[in-house]
């Protein structure tokens, strides 16, 4: 109502988008003026509908506006034809030899089937055979319309069945205030429907048709593109199962010991907390947008109390500059977290290979000093430089203890 009512008003702010939109697709625009002339839906109350003579004439509108699809459609097709004079001759020519070859043969089926006996029999009764399949598919498609009919007659009988019941429970169980506040309860439901959910299915009726438009821009493929694309998708496939049958050789060389358990374990791990947390993020996210809603809608109220209440420009940059960064903040620290959990397998991966090669290099070490016959070398050395750290903790220790005798010793004379 305030658009229209600013519309009717001359605000700039209210025409002006308006003419853009119709003046950047003004084409389409002609073509929807157009058709709107002749598929103006009319709606008739249903109570009306029950008259046999009201339902054969909207009956009759309906299949002049399917007509008129038909006959529209077939002409945008053969306006958009994109043959040359030429190709239509050359079509033209090649239809005529066609028709002129088909005529010769007829004529010999014609001569040769003089002399058969019976063939006129049998010609009239394929021709009685033919009329009647061409009456049986009449016959169906009035079935099928007769069924549509039908179909659409007891849809709005059931409709009109279920809106009396509604009707008669409202009138039998809810008092008037009940009766208002269910009628409340429609409209914020048709209201939000109107302000959210329409608004959604055009955009997103918008984003496709602008991805067909620009499929339509491209140019076309010709044979040599799409045998381009074949050969890329043969490569592709080669190289798949090239490294399929590596993977292979290196599992049957390993026993059938897949090593790479351990990372895909880790790798659904991270990957299963990360859905949770793009489930966190969005549940947030969806919290946001329902708390930003019911504030644009407490701004309404308060604008409508109290007067309108806009962010100064000011302040709008500040907070775009303040979002901008949040943006570029949050977007770095997730390419961090991405390379920190990259080295974290890495560095998972590394650490496993280092153990197992410890415990070869001991292994070694041992049969090494039993060959030398100086087993037990190794664990003396070990101990040795344990009892040398022991000695210089000691060391240490004495040393802290003398500063703080000596600090004592000089407080005293002092």
């Amino acid at each position: 109502e305030s658009f229209r009512a600013r519309i009717a008003n001359g605000e700039r702010s209210a025409i002006y988008p308006v003419l853009h939109y119709i003046l950047s697709r003004l084409e389409p625009m002609k073509t929807r003026a157009y058709l709107a002339r002749f598929l103006v839906k009319f709606d008739i109350p249903p109570a009306f509908l029950h008259d046999e003579v009201i339902q054969e004439v909207y009956q009759h509108y309906k299949g002049l506006q399917r007509e008129f699809k038909e006959a529209h459609k077939s002409v945008e097709a053969l306006r958009h034809n994109t043959m040359q004079p030429g190709e239509l001759k050359r079509e033209i020519t090649q239809l005529e030899e066609e028709k002129t070859q088909l005529l010769e043969k007829i004529a010999n089926l014609e001569r040769k089937t003089e002399s058969m006996p019976g063939f006129a029999e049998l010609y009239e009764v394929t021709s009685a055979l033919r009329r009647e399949q061409e009456e049986e598919s009449k016959v169906m498609d009035q079935g099928r319309e007769q069924q549509a009919a039908l179909e659409m007659a007891e849809q709005r009988m059931a409709e009109a069945r279920h809106r009396f019941e509604e009707l008669q429970a409202a009138q039998r169980d809810d008092s008037p205030a009940e009766l208002l506040e269910r009628l409340e309860r429609e409209v914020r439901e048709n209201r939000r429907y109107l302000e959210e959910e329409l608004p959604r299915g055009l955009e997103q009726s918008y984003t496709r048709l602008a991805e067909i438009e620009r499929a339509l821009s491209e140019p076309i493929k010709n044979q040599s593109d799409v045998e381009e694309m074949d050969a890329k998708v043969r490569r592709a496939q080669r190289e798949i199962d090239s490294l399929q049958d590596q993977v292979d050789r290196a599992r049957r060389l390993n026993g059938g010991d897949d090593k790479l358990k351990m990372f895909r374990q880790q790798s659904a791990m991270v990957v299963k907390k990360l859905e949770e947390k793009q489930a966190e993020y969005d549940n947030a996210l969806k919290d946001a947008q329902k708390l930003d809603r019911e504030l644009v809608d407490k701004e309404r109220i308060l604008a409508d109390l109290s007067g309108p209440k806009f962010m100064k420009k000011h302040e709008f940059k500040d907070y775009a500059n303040s979002l901008r960064q949040k943006t570029y903040d949050y977007k770095k620290k997730k390419a961090e977290l991405a390379a920190l959990r990259a080295e974290t397998v890495v560095l998972n991966r590394t650490e496993t290979i280092m153990r197992t090669r410890g415990e070869n290099v001991e292994e070694f070490l041992k049969t090494a000093e039993r060959g030398a016959g100086v087993e037990g070398a190794g664990q003396v050395e070990l101990e040795l430089e344990s009892v040398s750290k022991k000695a210089a903790d000691l060391n240490k220790t004495k040393k802290m203890t003398l500063e703080e005798i000596s600090e004592i010793v000089r407080q005293l004379k002092d």
